[in-house]
């Protein structure tokens, strides 16, 4: 983002490829019969279960709106923001999500993003919400997304039954991490399973050794050029304490080329090689419908505090709403798209989200699931929600940080290295 404008608050792409086959799946609003109206959505709900609720509502709009028909076009997350980024220079889609932050800021900038504050005010719908999921979709204060997949926050997964057979405590402090670590490597487990192939699920160890030897404002200064440098101390103690926990071997073999979204992680869980698992918290709806009898045992826990460090320890990283959907300028039926995500969150979208074991980010809601209860409780008890590195930073930065972060745990550039390169690009960004 650019240097002295508003950026959206958090309190809570790369190469251009062949636009034809980019733009595979994307087309205009208008289309079909004559009269007829089309919308084309996309969004990153590829597995079953979760494409099961988009497909759901769409068929539920579109029987209520008998002259719109919708292209509903599902991506593989890691390949979301490349394709996006090429269909904004050329023909956008009607409806698309993303996950707030710099990169939604980039296309607001570029005027490809629509406006919806009056959509949102009308009938005060905003006010459905949690309140803390608007910032991520505030800018210029203007209102440019939907909050409606989930409640995300990262914390470590564990499989209850394996800290049981071993007597290991879940652990509330620093030592009490480390010890269960050591006893799970002495038996030869992996403590950490861990799929970093595309670099953002790495990151969240970096984030949170940056949140707890920091604070919330390290990286919020040094982000938004606010006094703060991306050399501060934190940011060195944060690849230190990465790079001597590769060294030690707390993370599964492989770890810097297995593949989050394949679910290679998750198997390592499922199988008994590995104990913990860094994650957002999507991997438990994930885990609830792919293996339902692991998920009885599946427990969790927050980052903990760290040795000298002066960050709250109830503070999380995560994103309250993830992800948004937000509509193209592109669009020729603005009304009928937003009414579409009205669909998408609605009543009965909400208790569908609530059975497949998502925390919708919406008020009032009721929760059996004490997983999905625990959530919730761990949002208000933070004091800031950090939103992901990758998502606050605009595009240029956040591809720096992601490469920096993988090459910390490649053990490829020291801590320092990686500090100065991200302080370098930030520099250059803006201009300084």
């Amino acid at each position: 983002m650019k240097k002295y404008r508003k950026r959206v608050i958090s309190v809570i792409a790369v190469a251009v490829v062949l636009i034809s086959g980019v733009l595979a799946g994307c087309g205009k609003s208008s289309g079909g019969e004559e009269g007829e109206k089309k919308l084309v959505l996309w969004h990153v709900n590829t597995a079953e279960h979760h494409l099961k609720l988009i497909e759901d509502a769409v068929a539920r709009y579109e029987e209520a709106n008998p002259g719109v028909t919708v292209e509903n076009v599902p991506v593989q997350s890691d390949a979301y923001e490349q394709k996006l980024s090429a269909a904004m220079g050329a023909d956008a889609p009607d409806v698309f999500i993303t996950w707030g932050g710099g990169k939604l800021a980039s296309y607001i900038d570029a005027g490809k993003v629509l406006d919806i504050t009056e959509y949102m005010d009308k009938d005060n719908y905003k006010d459905r919400f949690i309140d803390a999921s608007m910032t991520h979709v505030t800018y210029d204060d203007k209102l440019w997304g939907v909050p409606v997949e989930n409640v995300s926050l990262s914390l470590f997964l564990y499989d209850k039954d394996m800290f049981e057979k071993y007597n290991v405590k879940v652990p509330e402090t620093y030592d009490e991490l480390i010890e269960a670590c050591e006893t799970f490597k002495e038996n030869g487990i992996a403590p950490f399973a861990l799929g970093n192939k595309f670099k953002w699920p790495g990151s969240m160890y970096y984030m949170y050794g940056v949140l707890r030897y920091g604070g919330y404002e390290a990286f919020t200064n040094a982000a938004d050029r606010a006094g703060g440098s991306f050399e501060d101390e934190a940011f060195i103690q944060a690849g230190d304490l990465i790079q001597e926990w590769v060294d030690v071997g707390y993370f599964c073999e492989g770890y810097n080329s297995l593949d989050q979204d394949a679910g290679q992680p998750r198997n390592l869980l499922f199988s008994g090689k590995a104990a913990m698992m860094l994650t957002g918290s999507w991997e438990m709806d994930t885990i609830k419908a792919e293996n339902p009898e692991f998920y009885e045992h599946l427990g969790y826990f927050l980052f903990p505090e760290v040795p000298g460090g002066s960050g709250n320890p109830n503070d999380v990283v995560g994103t309250v709403g993830d992800n948004f959907y937000s509509i193209s300028t592109d669009c020729k039926n603005p009304d009928e798209a937003f009414e579409l995500i009205q669909y998408l969150i609605d009543d009965t979208s909400v208790e569908e989200r609530i059975e497949a074991g998502k925390v919708p980010p919406v008020k009032d809601i009721t929760l059996t699931d004490p997983m999905q209860q625990g959530i919730l409780d761990m949002l208000s008890s933070a004091e800031n929600v950090q939103l992901w590195y990758d998502q606050y930073l605009p595009p240029e930065l956040a591809e720096v940080h992601l490469d920096t972060s993988q090459q910390i745990f490649g053990l490829e550039i020291t801590s320092q290295e990686a500090a100065a390169e991200m302080e370098e690009a930030a520099k250059e960004y803006y201009g300084e």
